[in-house]
Order: C-alpha cells, then sequence, then structure tokens
C-alpha cells in the first residue's frame, strides 16, 4: 500500500464514529469543523467501510473482466457483414470501460466515489445503444454478438445495484421530478404528458434521483 494511501486511510479512521454498531459515521470536510450544537455537518454521510472496501475492489475486477468480454465481441463477423456503425459502437464501449477501470485501479479514498460511480452510467448508456442498435431489424448481428453485450449491461447494472444505484422504472405519465422532456411529439392515440420515447435510461441511488430519465413528451394541440 502507497504512503499516501495509508496516511489517508489514517485520516479516515481518526473521524470514524465508532457509537454505531454497523456503519460508521465519517465526515467528509475538514476534521474536526462540525456544526454548532452537535448537528451533523451537511457534508456527513454514512458508510459502511469494510464493505466499502470489498464491493469496490469487486467492482474493479468485474470491469477487468467486461473488457475482456468487449474485446472478445470485436468478432472480425462483425466488420466483414459491413456493420460498421456498431462496431464503432463496440469500440467507443471498449475505451469507456477502459477509463472507468483506470480510475477504478487509481481510487483509493471514499470522496471520489460517488463520482466514480456516475461516471459508469455513461458505460450502461453505451451498452443500451449497442443492444438497441443489434436489435434493430436493419441490423444483422450475430445473436451470439448480442447476448454478449446484454450480458455485459447485466453485470454492470448488477454491481451498480451494490452501491444502490438502480435503473430507473420511467412510466407512462411524465413526471418533472424524474423525466427531463427533450422535446415533445404529437400523437392523437395518446393523451397529453405520455412518454412517447425514452432517449436516455435514469437512475436512482438509495432512493433519490441521481440521474433523471431524459424522454420525449406527447403534446397534442
Amino acid at each position: 500500500m502507497r504512503a499516501s494511501t495509508r496516511k489517508r486511510l489514517r485520516e479516515l479512521a481518526s473521524r470514524v464514529d465508532f457509537s454505531s454498531e454497523r456503519y460508521y459515521h465519517i465526515e467528509l470536510g475538514p476534521a474536526g469543523k462540525g456544526q454548532a450544537g452537535g448537528a451533523q455537518p451537511e457534508a456527513a454521510e454514512t458508510f459502511n467501510l469494510l464493505t466499502y472496501q470489498t464491493e469496490l475492489n469487486r467492482l474493479r475486477i468485474e470491469f477487468f473482466r467486461l473488457q475482456r468480454n468487449v474485446e472478445n465481441l470485436r468478432l472480425p463477423a462483425i466488420e466483414a457483414v459491413g456493420l460498421d456503425e456498431y462496431a464503432a459502437e463496440l469500440s467507443a464501449l471498449k475505451r469507456e470501460l477502459h477509463s472507468v477501470a483506470k480510475g477504478l485501479s487509481e481510487l483509493a479514498t471514499i470522496e471520489p466515489l460517488k463520482s466514480a460511480l456516475e461516471g459508469l452510467l455513461d458505460v450502461a448508456d453505451s451498452c443500451d445503444r449497442v443492444v438497441a442498435l443489434a436489435e434493430d431489424e436493419s441490423a444483422k448481428v450475430p445473436e451470439s454478438v448480442l447476448t454478449g453485450v446484454r450480458s455485459i449491461r447485466d453485470q454492470l447494472l448488477s454491481r451498480l445495484a451494490r452501491f444502490g444505484i438502480e435503473r430507473m422504472e420511467p412510466g407512462e405519465r411524465f413526471d418533472p421530478a424524474q423525466h427531463l422532456a427533450l422535446s415533445t411529439v404529437t400523437d392523437p392515440e395518446k393523451p397529453n404528458g405520455t412518454i412517447a420515447q425514452i432517449v436516455l435510461a435514469g437512475y436512482k441511488q438509495h432512493g433519490k434521483v441521481l440521474r433523471p430519465a431524459q424522454v420525449v413528451v406527447v403534446k397534442n394541440p
């Protein structure tokens, strides 16, 4: 373990509240700068240090596996049948996985964890795009390749769930608390305010909106 890492862990340990039997209270702000009257600082959050370390290591290992799986999906048959767009999406997914895996390998403290996990949503988005493209009837993607990409996406969502991050179910009606309307369309067969299309999936973390779903909403004259 690097000296800087050991130093940071000692700093974290000095701010642990061991009064909780299971969870440890860690102040993410400067040490010793609590609020008056014994109130908890706004930046304080609750973590289980053992769970954090264990799941972070699992996430690192899983992403190395995902990288290898994506490499295997870049089969010569994909380019041989002229699916240049599909091959480009897989290539972009590989680059994003490499970037995330590199960031995870350097992650040594708790503070950047939320930002790192939010970055993983970009990888999930790429998986969604690849799957959507493969499911298009005009794309003659081998079933084995489509199955592989779906498996990668499922593994990623499973790992995110361990950190309390889950994909939102957008529902049929527009909800400004959970959705971001990018545009509107007319559809006489649907009432106003109905979600016509999901452009980008939304996510929650521990019940709170982490990223709203980007949608297209029906608006009839």
